[in-house]
């Protein structure tokens, strides 16, 4: 939310800032965003069917390279509208933003269209995310798709990635609640990272080129429309070296990958006392991660060793008592025993479905054994999807909440 606040100031000190130094006279209101400030873009395939039979033209026009039609929707940021005052409802009297679509081969010759609909050239310096959809990650490379973002001097390197499932402009057209646009709207929920293990750690522009150039294969967060409501959850796989999406990971596929990488902190897992069958729900507070590649001759193999402490944040057991040691073994075993089997099915989605190494398992092969890594570094993924990996769990219970303490058996 300050980080919101802090984006909106600077929108506002860069709208007055412009209009002191702009002749005298009145803008249209209706017209689109004057100064071409754009915080959102998405991009799609096109819809129309004046767009699908223009691709297939183009692709019976030079049948050697399949061409390729997109659609792109930027948000621009109406300054009226941001700086208007509120109605008697106390609801913004006009939207604070725009959303402007057009079609063409690449992003470049978009750009420059959008000059044809607004009085300025769209303005990228204070862009916040870059919506892709799940049909065009899934049929274009996603380095020649994001060439033009990494080329335009105006691209800054924090521009945030998210793949969409279904429609990318859908993500732009749902209405904030809180907040005068739908990017920050979107970006707000980013933060939220740190409460729950089911979202994908968060993706710039600038690392997702330099996994790219690296051959790295990666995740991409998702991003789905429900409504009139946005959730960010999961993943999209992109296969290294074709820099494709060739896959989802779920959520609780998701939650595992951040078991292994370290990221959980303040999340929550789910699990049944295996005497009574009633649930529990252990929240960590702390987790360390550390993979261990290990080579014994021509094999590799490596261990997962992870370590916990958090607390019970919840329990449905009546008579549960938290300082009834055989209560807490059972209930320390359970939950240990959910994160592994979250973990391992996470391993077989990413390892053996879709043969991809998206947790670092390579990256720690080459920090060790450069020499090793050397050899199989050309097919990693492939060479992956055939070594074992083990996975160690410790969890330490040291919060048990006010439920069973001491204060309320005296009451």
């Amino acid at each position: 939310m300050g980080r919101n606040r802090y984006f909106i100031g600077i929108i506002f000190a860069f709208i007055f800032l412009i209009n002191a130094g702009i002749m005298v006279g009145c803008w249209d209101q209706t017209e689109i965003e004057d100064l071409g400030i754009i915080v959102g873009v998405a991009i799609d395939k096109p819809k129309t069917a004046e767009g699908k039979e223009e691709e297939k033209k183009e692709s019976e026009r030079n049948l050697s390279y399949e061409k390729h039609r997109l659609t792109v929707t930027q948000q621009f940021v109406v300054s009226q509208a941001m700086g208007s005052k509120e109605s008697s409802a106390g609801m913004p009297s006009q939207e604070a933003y725009s959303n402007v679509a057009s079609e063409g081969n690449t992003l470049f010759q978009i750009a420059r269209q959008f000059s044809t609909m607004s009085s300025r050239l769209p303005y990228y310096k204070h862009l916040k995310a870059i919506i892709i959809s799940e049909e065009i990650a899934k049929s274009l490379n996603l380095e020649q798709l994001l060439n033009f973002f990494l080329r335009e001097p105006e691209m800054t390197r924090d521009i945030q990635v998210m793949i969409s499932k279904g429609c990318a402009r859908d993500v732009l057209e749902v209405k904030p609640i809180k907040e005068r646009l739908p990017v920050l709207a979107l970006l707000s929920l980013t933060e939220n990272e740190k409460k729950t293990a089911r979202m994908a750690e968060k993706l710039m522009l600038g690392n997702m080129s330099k996994k790219m150039a690296n051959g790295s294969s990666f995740l991409i967060p998702r991003v789905v429309t429900y409504g009139d409501s946005v959730q960010l959850a999961g993943a999209a796989f992109i296969k290294g070296k074709e820099n494709t999406m060739i896959g989802w990971l779920g959520e609780e596929e998701t939650e595992a990958i951040n078991w292994i990488l370290g990221k959980i902190e303040g999340s929550a897992v789910e699990t049944v006392d295996k005497e009574t069958k009633e649930f529990l729900v252990y929240e960590v507070k702390e987790q360390r991660s550390q993979i261990k590649p290990k080579v014994e001759g021509e094999k590799i193999s490596f261990v997962v060793e992870i370590e916990s402490e958090g607390g019970l944040g919840e329990d449905w057991l009546i008579s549960g008592d938290a300082f009834e040691e055989a209560f807490m073994q059972r209930a320390t075993e359970a939950i240990r025993e959910e994160i592994v089997s979250i973990i391992y099915d996470g391993l077989t989605k990413t390892q053996k479905e879709f043969k991809v190494d998206v947790a670092g398992f390579g990256k720690q092969l080459y920090v060790q054994y450069p020499e090793v890594w050397e050899k199989v570094k050309e097919n990693w993924d492939e060479y992956f999807s055939t070594v074992p990996v083990e996975v160690n769990v410790e969890i330490h219970v040291r919060e048990f909440g006010m439920k069973g303490s001491k204060s309320m058996q005296h009451e």
